[in-house]
């Protein structure tokens, strides 16, 4: 409500109802702003940070390519029993669990049990084209997921690039 009587104000028809100078209306927005709460799901950049550094797939990934990461992923809560990619489907992202557990499934069946610092739909990231998914992942509880899409890494640095392929590389060694 104050943000809305200070924008209504600044916006009024008649010049005497306005605020009469920048510091008045900076004051009023500095006020307002003490009041204003971020969205219940929403993530500060900070944690988003913080939430990066933490997980062994981003282990040897410098300060500068976490911030890029930051920059290119997007942070989604998941509700427990939710499908995050279903087979078949055409995809575009690839995800890494940053809290919580997933199951995969092909044609029904369980294979195995995706923890914090796994991740999930990397494949598509070196395809030159869209490819369908193969196995369906279903969150086993609430999770957050990190959600990065092929295009977006595809035009990230050099550098982060070649953390995201090491990463991928000590996936498919291990």
């Amino acid at each position: 409500p104050e943000l809305d009587r200070a924008v209504i104000r600044a916006l009024a028809k008649d010049r005497r109802d306005r605020y009469q100078s920048w510091g008045e209306f900076s004051r009023d927005l500095t006020q307002t702003y003490r009041h204003l709460e971020l969205p219940p799901d929403s993530i500060s950049d900070t944690e988003k940070f913080n939430t990066i550094k933490a997980l062994p797939f981003f282990r040897d990934f410098r300060d500068v390519e976490v911030w890029e990461t930051v920059r290119i992923a997007t942070f989604r809560r998941i509700q427990g029993e939710k499908t995050v990619i279903r087979e078949g489907d055409v995809g575009e992202s690839f995800f890494v669990i940053a809290s919580g557990e997933a199951r995969v499934s092909k044609v029904g069946s369980p294979l195995d049990t995706l923890r914090a610092g796994d991740c999930f739909g990397e494949i598509l990231y070196f395809e030159d084209t869209q490819a369908r998914r193969v196995t369906t992942i279903t969150s086993a509880n609430a999770m957050t997921v990190i959600e990065i899409k092929a295009q977006a890494l595809q035009s990230a640095t050099d550098a982060c690039q070649k953390q995201f392929n090491q990463a991928f590389l000590r996936i498919l060694i291990d």
